[in-house]
């Protein structure tokens, strides 16, 4: 019986010191959630990266990543807004934020690597463009080669996007000169000033003035810390990690949903289109019968279908005007444009 007691109170007394334990831990953990830490983030306006709305919220990539880290890190956010791109850059070199996105990497400013802190897992990869004048006839987004023998202007210190771009002429086989700019002004007015054909850019460049001849997957973006916040570098890495357990294309989608490939290029014209669009009668489409869903059909009178929608949009970026004749069999409709009733086939 004695011996009983003794393992009993042994007992109790380990059960005390585990309970102990739990109601201690347990504090130190509210008390850690009680006092969130509140992380500086360098906030500059760039519009689909970091950008703060007329209603006063916050949008953008770096911003949404920023959100999701704190679902792991419980951290809140001061977020400064009223400098530009350089101010901030210069403000995370003199260590007056926590955070900062999105950066590249820059081997060739080694100061990047002493006082930032790169995770090891990337926001995401930019985006880059080549652009050029909307006036200019030569330039075929559609048709690669019409890029051969072009000039280029890149700036100098973009080496990672210039090398993407060269194994992309490269492999084409186009042969284009590249004229290198040492300068954000001069680089900035290259195009405008017909220095160069095209412009190598990021998407923030893209605007009304310029049409896309390309665009590609070119450097990859990061969230970079103070290097000198070690609980915070690693904070940062474990969360962008589990976020990439959790959903591996959450760093792709976020780029799609601010950057989507989706853009419109003017169409151009040369002044033999353009007589040619002045001058034209309407032209003649020919289509097989009204019920050949989905290509050409009738919904309450009105005329449906892929075919008129592609004439359609033809003609909405033409200038040019169609007019439909329809065919009883395939082939009265090929008949018909030989013998010159109709212009086109619509669906041949």
């Amino acid at each position: 019986m004695k011996e009983f007691f003794l393992q009993y109170i042994k007992g109790s007394m380990f059960l005390a010191v585990i309970a102990l334990f739990l109601f201690v831990n347990g504090l130190v953990n509210a008390e850690e959630f009680e006092q969130k830490r509140v992380v500086k983030v360098a906030f500059p306006q760039s519009y689909g990266l970091s950008y703060t709305n007329e209603d006063g919220s916050h949008s953008g990539v770096v911003y949404e990543w920023l959100m999701e880290i704190a679902k792991y890190t419980h951290w809140e956010y001061e977020f400064i807004t009223d400098e530009s791109v350089n101010d901030t850059v210069k403000g995370m070199f003199k260590g007056k934020y926590d955070l900062m996105g999105a950066m590249l990497k820059m081997p060739d400013v080694p100061e990047t690597q002493k006082l930032w802190y790169y995770p090891d897992y990337l926001m995401g990869f930019n985006y880059s463009t080549l652009l050029y004048n909307k006036n200019n006839e030569n330039i075929k987004s559609f048709d690669i080669s019409t890029f051969n023998h072009k000039t280029i202007g890149v700036y100098s210190r973009a080496t990672k996007k210039i090398k993407r771009l060269q194994n992309i002429l490269d492999f084409n086989g186009l042969d284009c000169t590249l004229k290198y700019y040492d300068d954000v002004s001069p680089y900035n007015a290259a195009l405008d000033k017909k220095e160069v054909d095209m412009l190598l850019a990021g998407d923030a460049y893209i605007n009304d003035t310029y049409n896309i001849a390309l665009r590609f997957a070119s450097e990859p973006s990061y969230i970079v810390a103070r290097k000198d916040d070690p609980a915070l570098c690693r904070q940062l890495n474990d969360a962008i990690k589990k976020i990439y357990e959790v959903n591996p294309n959450f760093g792709e989608e976020l780029f799609q949903k601010y950057f989507p490939a989706r853009y419109k290029n003017s169409t151009n014209f040369t002044s033999r289109e353009l007589s040619f669009v002045k001058e034209s009668p309407a032209i003649k489409v020919v289509t097989v019968f009204k019920d050949n869903y989905p290509f050409y059909y009738l919904v309450n009178d009105q005329v449906k279908g892929i075919i008129p929608g592609v004439f359609k949009l033809l003609s909405e970026n033409t200038g040019l005007n169609f007019v439909f004749v329809e065919a009883s069999s395939y082939a009265e409709a090929i008949d018909m444009v030989k013998s010159g009733t109709a212009d086109v086939f619509g669906d041949f």
